[in-house]
């Protein structure tokens, strides 16, 4: 009679691919998990991002367009100010005068014509933050 016994060999190798197909599943799902983490964990800084951009342009796109000296002079002001802070410099063009400087701006300020209207416009950086505000004579 032959030994109708049960190949313990042929039984082990099964479970061991078994075993490292699970392994191999569970890394993979892991670094998945991983990944969408850490997407979305960008995502949430570039909307905050965003949300810096639109706080800090709102303060100027309002005064953009044809406007009286007080409004450019206020706005010179706050580009004055932001420009010592120097979180985002703000160049300011008015015809030959190009200058992102405090005390250069603040000079520029006091020789516009207070009779006098204004074109304001703005450029922007390559991250969306307003980096030139041009004055024009209308």
């Amino acid at each position: 009679m032959k030994d109708v016994g049960i190949n313990i060999k042929a039984i082990k190798w099964p479970i061991i691919i078994s075993i490292i197909i699970f392994v191999i599943m569970f890394i993979v799902i892991v670094l998945f998990i991983g990944k969408v983490a850490t997407n979305m964990n960008k995502r949430f800084n570039d909307s905050s991002s965003i949300s810096d951009v639109s706080a800090f342009n709102s303060r100027y796109e309002l005064d953009a367009g044809i406007k009286s000296y007080i409004f450019v002079e206020e706005t010179l002001s706050d580009v004055i100010s932001d420009n010592k802070k120097g979180n985002h410099t703000i160049t300011v063009i008015y015809k030959e005068t190009k200058t992102s400087n405090p005390n250069e701006i603040k000079e520029l300020k006091n020789s516009l014509d207070k009779s006098k209207e204004y074109d304001i416009s703005f450029d922007y950086n390559d991250k969306g933050f307003i980096n030139k505000m041009i004055i024009e004579d209308i």
